[in-house]
């Protein structure tokens, strides 16, 4: 056969005379290209991702050729590679020999010649390509870097440096210098999340040589579903800004499955197939990126491949382009020729074009840039590198933007479009016209210039007058070099109702807590949750405002938060309500208005200018005004909520507290959920959240507290039986005067939250607390077995009868004409959901009827249906019937037949059963995803503890036989991880304050990470220490578990010399003194300067009831630096009450690690921990949540370090054990306890048989040093830790003098005192 194409014709006809044709066709001869197929974009454990490189390589490897990948890239993030102490400096990008590693196990050298090996041993079959991701957190961007002999990171603070992105600018310029000509870089994911080059600025020629591809798709999920997020506007927008550059579509990968954890694929073309062959592709841009796995596509311009440039423009462009899915069941919906912003210049979408395989087309040259998109008919997009004809031109538009989150009906609104010219003449803007659907709305002719080198924005106002999802497309014609240019750009509003929409003023014009006091702009989880009920938050931010809002008869209620007394700016001038604002809320609330007040605890006004100063009017008083004028009965007491009982068995802090006694007879306790055999176990209850609140309390007709409610009045909360009043400030009006009320018979309560409907009156709201801050309203739990907390409910409740939802008939929605029309209705759903059983529904709808008609609703909102569907493009009504979809398609697709294959489970879906459906099964993955693994790698099962310790026999002190995954373990049972030794396994049933089990059954390794050390899953901690797990590769979830008895009370006497009984309630410990609660101590051990280290528990964490101790020690102590072992800094600053600590005014470096001291992540965590003390100087605090476990092994580690010998160190160690539990020194239990923690771990990590017998400070000196710290940085720790070299002749030999007899037990010589001769 001759060479060339071929195209081949079958006919299929039946003996009736029915045929049928299928069409292909093939080229004979020997190809120039090839298309190769993979990922540029992955990454290992070498930052954040799972899995080694080696595994990683075997990994790609051993790829079927069903995933059809050639090449995979692995870019992790370049600042692992470095520290922040020693970053490698600019020039070491290009000269190895000044590449600095972080430690052993982040070697710049290793990586690349492990790849390098890879290539070598598997040429032809598969390529792997080393690089780095060089990353700006919170910055402009991330960028991968290939083909440079060395590396460098934001942990260098020229190339960090956000101020005006010098940094990014300052990594353009290196890249941009000789040396780097042959480099390769790619945009990362463009966009809102991590940034898109402050809108791909900073073009020039040399730079633009430089970056070669942009990504149009990213993430690790299946495509269209959740994890995975396209960016193809984003491409179009660099390509308008002037950058040549090629798409690609990557998945980013952080969970194993490089190169098919989708069908995301980036292909080039090139007749080289080596690491060296695909950089040659890419300079030339020979690629493209599509969704489909294997969807082969050429594209020509008067013969020249994509990614082309036309230096001089032809008179007609001849557009050839070859496309072509190897799979029978994929087809192609349409193929566009895309031109400049996005216009579409041709497009062809003729079924039968596509079966020839090739379509043409000759176009005018009137557009700078020609790329192609084709989209599947299963909505696959892939789209190519462009054809440059002529100069790139660099003017467009590049956003356009809505002034209001929230636009309704008849109230304009401003669209801004923001154009730019980066060209070196100015250009005119002679006309923007907005169009919905092909109608105008608006046109703008006024004529606008863009001077050379900048952007534009032009705003247009437009009042929508219908409530719908509209589509708003701008259409600009901009004129340069007498050349018109047309722009698009669009954006989708969804327009609300403006009769349907209620607003709620909230007060910030007298320093209003959590709104604009102390924690400002807390108010927003609130707003949003308002939003979905179209209700609109409105911040008042004067005196004018409010009282304009209280006439406006949109405005439904108000809020008004505690009028601040804290700050500065409070205390100088500290607000009250004035006369005109007084009667603007009565007037309001006369009218119907309601009225939210919502206190705070006089432990805010709880200082010296406020109390020295008695014309300042107290937070009560002030808001006690309102009520008064109102009318109201309720007041809000002047004191603060204590609760010395549940604060200690919650471990709080006294004013902390959560309620779950309720009126349920209160509209706004509907829904809320009391389990009343776990009444305050958030596992089971809905808690009330009240923070630093105060009471409230009743008057009578003459103003005086009143014994009994009034019947105008309706409880919504009350506090505990054990909750009292306390005058904090001591201003004689809070304390055991304040009423108590009825909850039950002979059971007089606090009140905390209360109604009052006062006949032809609005309602009136009264909290002690600021019930509806972000701290309190919250939509996502981190524990989501948690119940929420009921503050949620109840604000939705008051949302929903601010504004009750409006419900249409369905004949109503069949009566409109118009799309986009959202509805509301409500009546029988009369056919199964596909998310709730497949095997009895139609596919992801339910039909629903009420008296009127019925009504297809797709996609149903629940069950994997949600999933599945949540990014479709439309969610309305299709105006069908759902018997008429059902039998055209059983008529027109099936042949009047429904096959086999529709009785045939089809394999997408695992069923997970919920935890009450008990199927006899136990299993890990079986609760929600989010919280069946800890953060220390602890493996929850669904098996509830109760039924553990019940139904299936099992107590504390039996050893217990597990078997999951093929492997069997021998177990004890022990509340807390502390009863076994360091490194050991157990099986953990916590007990609740009753002595009873709580929770569900889990197990963990005692300073040790389960889920790993058993293969169950993987562990990844992005680049600002947020961590999450993934599947161990070839696990699925959920995976069955069996426990069974191995032998009863096989671990008791253990388990009895392990018990350790502590709570959280201060009173109990009358020996210890504030600083010994918190476990709060000096560090004192040989070597150490004097007061410079201190070590407890945590100074802002208030889960112990510790934290304000701990604070206030630290404080005391001056210490100025601090590592915190516990939380990342996002977590710490989320404590209630973080800002007005001590703490947080201090140099802090948060680690949020794990309790396995031998996990990288652990290691590399301390180790930038250690280094941030050795850069600096001051008084130092080590903690982690208790100051026990983490903080006792790095502060043994430092007292190791700075020379404190082996007594030393055991003897500060169980000082916390001592503070806690009451373990006295010379007990079984006390050598038992430090054997089998501090001196086991210590040993491990010194890697000697007896520590007491090791050179112990040369062992923490090795530690360090493997973990990655230098000479220098451990001479810079010791020496800010106040380290001397022992005189000449100085034997350094301590001895012990005890107040009491002197004990040798077990090894560990133990003292409570000790003298330096």
């Amino acid at each position: 056969m001759a060479d060339g194409r071929t195209e081949v014709k079958v006919t299929a006809t039946r003996a009736d005379g029915k045929s049928a044709e299928f069409s292909w066709f093939f080229t004979v001869g020997k190809t120039t290209y090839q298309l190769y197929f993979g990922q540029l974009h992955g990454h290992t454990q070498y930052s954040d991702g799972a899995g080694s490189l080696d595994s990683a390589l075997s990994y790609i490897k051993n790829l079927p050729d069903s995933a059809n990948v050639q090449f995979v890239a692995f870019t992790d993030h370049s600042n692992y590679f470095d520290s922040k102490n020693a970053p490698n400096v600019e020039a070491a990008l290009y000269d190895t020999s000044l590449v600095k590693d972080s430690d052993a196990n982040h070697s710049w050298k290793t990586y690349k010649d492990t790849i390098a090996q890879f290539n070598e041993d598997n040429a032809g079959s598969m390529v792997a390509i080393g690089g780095f991701e060089m990353t700006w957190s919170g910055g402009p961007g991330h960028i991968n870097t290939f083909n440079t002999p060395g590396i460098v990171s934001r942990n260098n603070s020229t190339l960090n440096n956000k101020t005006d992105d010098a940094g990014m600018k300052a990594y353009y310029a290196l890249l941009s210098q000789t040396e780097g000509a042959n480099s390769i870089s790619q945009f990362n994911h463009p966009g809102t999340t991590f940034g898109n080059f402050k809108d791909f600025s900073y073009w020039n020629p040399v730079i633009d040589s430089r970056m070669y591809m942009v990504e149009v798709g990213n993430g690790e999920g299946q495509i269209g579903a959740g994890g995975y997020y396209p960016s193809y506007e984003q491409y179009i927008m660099a390509l308008d800004k002037g950058w040549h550059l090629a798409p690609t579509n990557n998945q980013d990968n952080h969970q194993g499955k490089w190169g098919n954890a989708n069908d995301a694929r980036d292909v080039i073309l090139t007749d080289n197939f080596t690491e060296e062959g695909i950089y040659d592709a890419i300079r030339a841009l020979r690629m493209y990126a599509t969704e489909d796995k294997n969807l082969e596509l050429g594209y020509t311009v008067n013969g020249l491949m994509m990614g082309s440039r036309i230096e001089t423009v032809p008179g007609k462009l001849d557009i050839e382009v070859s496309v072509y899915d190897p799979d029978r069941t994929d087809s192609i919906a349409k193929v566009e020729v895309v031109v400049n912003s996005g216009k579409v210049a041709h497009v062809w979408d003729d079924p039968a074009e596509f079966k020839s395989g090739t379509l043409s087309v000759t176009l005018a040259p009137e557009y700078s840039y020609y790329f192609i998109r084709v989209t599947q008919k299963d909505g696959d997009l892939a789209v190519t590198a462009p054809v440059w004809v002529g100069e790139s031109l660099k003017l467009g538009i590049s956003n356009l933007v809505c002034g209001t989150a929230t636009p309704v009906t008849d109230e304009e609104l401003t669209l801004t479009t923001t154009l730019f010219n980066s060209e070196s003449a100015e250009a005119t803007v002679t006309s923007l016209i907005y169009s919905i659907g092909g109608k105008v709305i608006g046109t703008d002719t006024a004529g606008y210039t863009i001077a050379a080198g900048s952007t534009l924005d032009i705003p247009f106002k437009w009042t929508p007058d219908q409530a719908r999802v509209a589509t708003v497309l701008v259409t600009a014609v901009v004129n340069q070099n007498n050349k018109d240019y047309t722009f698009t750009k669009t954006i989708s509003l969804d327009v609300l109702d403006a009769s349907k929409l209620v607003y709620i003023g909230i007060d910030a014009s007298h320093y209003n807590e959590y709104v604009n006091g102390n924690y400002k702009d807390s108010m927003g989880n609130f707003g949003n949750l308002a939003a979905e009920y179209s209700v609109r938050t409105v911040q008042l931010n004067t005196s004018a405002d409010l009282i304009a809002a209280c006439s406006n008869p949109k405005y439904k209620a108000m809020v008004l938060t505690a009028p601040s007394r804290r700050s500065p700016e409070a205390q100088a001038d500290p607000k009250t309500y004035s006369q005109e604002e007084l009667a603007a809320l009565t007037a309001f609330n006369d009218a119907g208005g309601t009225v939210i007040l919502a206190g705070w605890s006089d432990n805010y006004e709880n200082y010296e200018v406020i109390q020295n100063n008695p014309n300042t009017k107290h937070m009560a008083e002030t808001q006690n005004d309102v009520l008064q004028a109102l009318g109201s009965s309720l007041r809000i007491s002047d004191d603060a909520t204590y609760d010395d009982v549940r604060s200690a068995a919650d471990g709080v802090d006294k004013w902390r507290l959560y309620f779950s006694d309720y009126n349920m007879d209160n509209f706004l306790t509907d829904g809320v959920i009391v389990d009343t055999n776990h009444p305050y176990d958030k596992m089971y209850t809905e808690r009330f959240s009240h923070y630093g609140g105060a009471s409230i309390y009743a008057v009578d007709a003459n103003g005086n507290p009143a014994s009994a409610l009034p019947a105008t009045v309706s409880p919504v909360v009350y506090g505990h039986a054990s909750t009292y009043s306390v005058d904090v400030d001591k201003d004689g009006r809070g304390g055991a005067g304040i009423p108590k009320y009825t909850y039950a018979e002979n059971d007089p309560r606090l009140l905390i939250m209360a109604t009052e409907q006062l006949e032809g009156k609005g309602m009136v709201i009264v909290s002690g607390a600021a019930f509806l801050s972000n701290f309190e309203v919250q939509s996502d739990l981190d524990n989501t077995l948690e119940k929420n907390y009921s503050n949620y409910r109840i604000c939705e409740n008051l949302i929903n009868y601010l504004n009750p939802p409006k419900i249409s008939t369905i004949a109503e929605v069949h009566a409109d004409p118009d799309e986009g029309i959202k509805y509301t209705v409500e009546g029988i759903v009369t056919s199964n959901a596909s998310g709730y059983d497949k095997n009895t529904a139609f596919f992801d709808c339910i039909y629903i009827q009420d008296e009127t008609g019925g009504i297809n609703c797709f996609p149903v909102a629940g069950g994997d249906t949600y999933y599945a569907f949540a990014a479709a493009s439309s969610q309305f009504d299709t105006g069908l019937p759902l018997d008429e979809i059902v039998m055209e398609y059983i008529t027109t697709v099936l042949g009047g037949v429904v096959g086999q294959e529709y009785a045939e489970p089809d394999g997408r879906m695992t069923v997970i059963l919920p935890p009450d459906e008990d199927d006899g099964k136990i299993t890990i993955g079986g609760l929600d995803a989010n919280i069946w693994m800890t953060k220390y790698g602890n493996v929850y099962t669904d098996c509830k503890a109760e039924k553990f310790m019940g139904d299936m026999g099992f107590n504390w002190g039996d050893l217990v036989t597990v078997e999951f995954l093929g492997k069997t373990l021998t177990l004890p049972v022990i509340p807390t991880y502390s009863y076994v030794d360091s490194g050991k396994p157990a099986i953990i049933v916590e007990k609740g304050e009753d002595g009873n089990p709580t929770g569900y059954v889990s197990m963990a390794i005692n300073m040790g990470n389960f889920a790993e050390t058993y293969e169950l899953a993987v562990k990844h901690t992005d680049e600002d220490k947020n961590w999450y797990w993934t599947a161990w590769e070839g696990v699925t979830y959920p995976v069955e578990v069996t426990f069974t008895m191995a032998e009863k009370d096989g671990y008791r006497a253990e388990y009895i010399l392990h018990e350790l009984q502590r709570t959280n309630n201060r009173a109990d410990y009358p020996d210890l003194t504030d600083a010994e609660f918190a476990n709060f101590r000096n560090v004192a051990t040989t070597g150490m300067g004097k007061n410079l280290l201190y070590r407890g528990s945590s100074p802002i964490n208030p889960e112990l009831g510790r934290s304000g101790y701990a604070d206030a020690a630290l404080k005391k102590a001056g210490v100025t630096v601090i590592m915190n072992l516990a939380d990342s800094e996002a977590d710490a600053k989320a404590y209630e009450g973080f800002a007005d600590t001590y703490y947080a005014g201090q140099k802090v470096i948060y680690l949020n690690l794990g309790v396995d001291f031998t996990a990288p992540e652990f290691q590399a965590g301390l180790a930038d921990g250690l280094r941030f003390f050795a850069a600096n100087k001051g008084v130092y605090y080590v903690h982690c949540t208790e100051g026990k476990d983490r903080a006792g092994f790095v502060n043994a580690l430092l007292e190791c370090l700075m020379g404190a010998a082996f007594n030393e160190v055991v003897e500060d160690y169980m000082t916390t054990y001592y503070n806690y539990y009451g373990v006295e020194p010379g007990t079984d239990k006390y050598t038992a306890i430090a054997e089998s923690n501090i001196i086991k771990t210590l040993q491990t990590a010194f890697g000697v048989e007896d520590l007491s017998k090791a050179d112990l400070q040369q062992g923490a000196k090795d530690y360090m040093k493997a973990i990655g710290l230098t000479d220098a940085e451990i001479t810079s720790l010791m020496t800010n830790l106040g380290y001397k070299a022992p005189a000449t002749g100085d034997t350094g030999v301590v001895l012990y003098v005890g107040l009491a007899v002197l004990a040798l037990t077990g090894g560990v010589f133990v003292a409570r005192r000790k003298e330096l001769f």
